[in-house]
């Protein structure tokens, strides 16, 4: 197995910050209040969820570094080879997250405290809109 990780670790991390801020602005927004041990739980799930679905286009984009290796498939096992990468990246996802110790402890500490001010500006800005509305209508 060629290290495209190591080769492009920026690709990597850059995905997973995307998945991750999508759900994590996505609960911000629908839940914009959590407190103490209930929003300890939901940034835990939102992390255990960004592994999980990161991994299928981190499958892919590691399926298409292997293909710019010079493993280009033809014809018809071209998508093959992509849903490969999705069915890959789902079974090894966890392991790579596991296997990139300290990095993922430290990526953990640190999303904690930002997360939590993404929340409270979620919430600023909703108690903001709310205010707008009752002061025009």
């Amino acid at each position: 197995m060629y290290m495209y990780h190591e080769k492009h670790p920026l690709q990597y991390i850059g995905l997973v910050a995307l998945v991750y801020g999508f759900l994590a602005a996505g609960c911000a927004s629908y839940r914009p209040r959590l407190q103490g041990r209930v929003f300890l739980r939901t940034y835990l799930l939102i992390v255990g969820a960004t592994v999980v679905l990161a991994s299928i286009p981190g499958g892919v984009l590691w399926t298409i570094h292997d293909m710019q290796a010079g493993y280009f498939p033809e014809g018809s096992r071209f998508w093959t080879a992509i849903w490969d990468g999705v069915s890959g990246g789902l079974s090894v996802g966890w392991l790579v997250v596991l296997i990139s110790f300290p990095c993922n402890i430290l990526a953990v500490a640190a999303g904690y405290p930002i997360t939590k001010i993404g929340f409270a500006l979620s919430l600023h800005y909703s108690l903001r809109i709310g205010e707008d509305r009752r002061h025009s209508g």
